[in-house]
């Protein structure tokens, strides 16, 4: 009587969760944009307070961030997944000299069991044919609830590994899992409760004792067995290590899935929202040098430590006060973030052309010819616009970041070579720098000719044996234009 209440009660519980699950919520989008609120750190400027974003479904390390070192750097997570942890572990911490101005866990589980091989020839007595199908039978009967839990176990596995690479992009059926993880939830839970039910009922029909000892009985037939021929004695005593692997498999199997199940449970069945950290700032340090911090963005799977555990060959229970540190779960890097803290350079040099807005003077005797015939001469004025390569020394007045980009305000010296006068040309004026590019607004100080000893341009001058024009060199300051190509040389202490 009371085996016929136990059977009654496990065949309710059985029914129960063999209903399908309700229908999946629709499939989460892939969050888009970054973390709202905060300024993005740039990659090609000197940043203040900034954020950085990653998105955890497609995770790339970014260059190296530069930063004062009052900047406080944030690090925000889009699109964190449900089964994982993540955390932002420091790693190192180096001080440089600043530059001078100048210069799988689940195989236990899902592994190969392995098939009976079943002869088919018939036997007068009990043979290896009837050995083999009995043998073929009791598989089945032992690895039955483990077959109903694979589809369960498989979709373990896909949020035990990374999501793929560009999994925004990918096709939605492959990435069902990780952008509705109310859906996997539902999946999985259903499909281990329907196997644990068929566990419980295997289980109150042949126990694992029964299982056990129906096994050693085969073996022992086997050994005893006259009329089969060597290669049905191999074909059977394959047939016996399969079942034994599978018994390993067998054993407390409810237990393992119903541990397995309740960390199931506990995984969050809604996307987590964007995930920060404590900000990175500067170490305290009254060096005057600069310094580079890397650190790592690490995640550990949340289901890692159950499946390890109902992986073994029995199952465990935290009785021990151990248990707990053994079942932390290795962490593994996502991604690398360097933030080098330093002082933003004062001077910078670039190098590029300066175009003065007037033109160079020279003077010259000009015949004037009428019939074929020379008439006269006069004094003729050339006119002469030339292009000015120079360099410039920057001193930094007013820099901040536009657009994820440097930009900055100088006061600009500079000095380069004037083909049109072959001497030195100077500039002074305010400049406008936007990411390497340098544009100034100068002074063009330089050398210019003019006409001297009472001489002017036009005058006429004999038709014989013309005076020279006498002439001057004389400074000059022209309105100049400039364009130039910054190069950085870094900054002094801080």
């Amino acid at each position: 009587m009371q085996k016929l209440f136990v059977r009654a009660l496990v065949l309710g519980y059985f029914w129960v969760w063999s209903l399908p699950p309700a229908g999946a919520q629709d499939t989460n989008p892939c969050v888009a944009g970054l973390f709202a609120g905060q300024k993005v750190c740039s990659y090609t400027a000197l940043n203040g307070d900034c954020t950085i974003t990653i998105d955890r479904l497609n995770p790339i390390t970014p260059p190296t961030i530069y930063a004062t070192p009052s900047a406080k750097i944030t690090v925000a997570v889009i699109n964190p997944s449900p089964y994982e942890n993540l955390t932002l572990d420091w790693k190192s911490t180096t001080a440089a000299v600043p530059p001078d101005t100048f210069s799988t866990v689940l195989s236990a589980l899902t592994g190969n069991l392995g098939k009976i091989i079943v002869s088919r020839v018939p036997g007068v007595a009990r043979g290896a044919a009837q050995i083999s199908q009995e043998q073929d039978d009791l598989l089945q009967e032992i690895r039955g609830p483990l077959d109903t839990a694979k589809p369960a176990l498989d979709l373990i596995q896909k949020v035990l590994d990374p999501p793929p690479l560009g999994v925004c992009s990918t096709d939605p059926a492959k990435i069902h899992w990780w952008v509705d993880p109310g859906s996997w939830e539902k999946t999985v839970a259903y499909t281990l409760q329907k196997a644990i039910g068929e566990a419980t009922q295997s289980e109150a029909d042949h126990s694992f004792a029964d299982l056990q000892k129906a096994v050693a009985d085969l073996g022992t037939e086997i050994k005893t067995l006259r009329t089969a021929t060597a290669s049905e004695l191999a074909d059977l005593n394959l047939n016996q290590i399969v079942l034994m692997n599978a018994l390993s498999q067998r054993k407390d199997l409810g237990i393992r899935l119903a541990q397995l199940l309740a960390a199931v449970k506990l995984i969050s069945n809604t996307a987590p929202p964007t995930k920060s950290f404590p900000v990175i700032d500067e170490f305290p340090s009254k060096d005057k040098t600069y310094q580079a911090q890397v650190w790592v963005l690490n995640y550990a799977n949340t289901l890692a430590p159950a499946v390890k555990k109902v992986s073994a060959q029995s199952a465990t229970t935290d009785a021990s006060p151990l248990a707990s540190p053994s079942d932390a779960s290795a962490k593994q890097a996502l991604a690398s973030l360097t933030v080098q803290f330093q002082s933003s350079p004062r001077v910078e040099v670039s190098t590029g052309l300066m175009v003065p807005l007037t033109p160079y003077h020279s003077y010259s005797v000009a015949a004037v010819a009428m019939n074929g015939t020379v008439t006269n001469n006069v004094v003729q004025e050339t006119k002469t616009f030339t292009v000015v390569p120079m360099v410039s020394v920057n001193i930094l007045a007013k820099e901040y970041v536009g657009k994820q980009q440097r930009i900055a305000w100088f006061g600009s010296v500079a000095v380069g070579y004037n083909p049109a006068t072959s001497s030195v040309e100077f500039g002074v004026g305010p400049s406008f720098s936007w990411r390497s590019m340098v544009f100034s607004a100068f002074a063009d100080i330089g050398r210019d000719t003019q006409l001297a000893g009472g001489f002017t341009v036009g005058q006429i001058l004999p038709v014989s044996n013309p005076p020279k024009p006498l002439t001057a060199t004389v400074w000059t300051v022209k309105p100049a234009a400039v364009i130039s190509i910054r190069i950085p040389l870094g900054g002094a202490s801080k």
